[in-house]
């Protein structure tokens, strides 16, 4: 995760998790990604979490009038809010006026 004045970039590398076993008895992994989320005029940044964590949940929504306020932000209604859970307990939110996607396969 990088962050410059009001922008910035957050890359996740993600994966599907098959019913297949390989030889030492792990699952398969397959469908590997790099996930790259580039925010842009930047409202508010939120962890309750290491930054090298393992996500277990992640959402993206717009925020209207009945979400707000939200603590220690600038968030306004029309804004993005990428929200996430990690395996251990602890989330996060960045939250920004536009936020662009994009993806990029990975070698497995």
């Amino acid at each position: 995760m990088s962050f410059e004045a009001s922008s910035g970039t957050l890359v996740l590398s993600a994966f599907r998790i098959t019913d297949d076993v390989d030889e030492q008895g792990f699952f398969v992994l397959d469908r590997h990604v790099r996930v790259s989320f580039r925010f842009e005029k930047v409202s508010g940044v939120m962890l309750d979490c290491s930054p090298l964590t393992t996500i277990m949940e992640l959402g993206l929504r717009r925020l209207t009038p009945e979400h707000l306020p939200i603590s220690n932000t600038l968030a306004s209604a029309g804004d993005y809010e990428l929200g996430f859970d990690d395996v251990y307990g602890g989330s996060g939110a960045i939250y920004a006026k536009a936020i662009s996607i994009s993806l990029e396969p990975e070698l497995e």
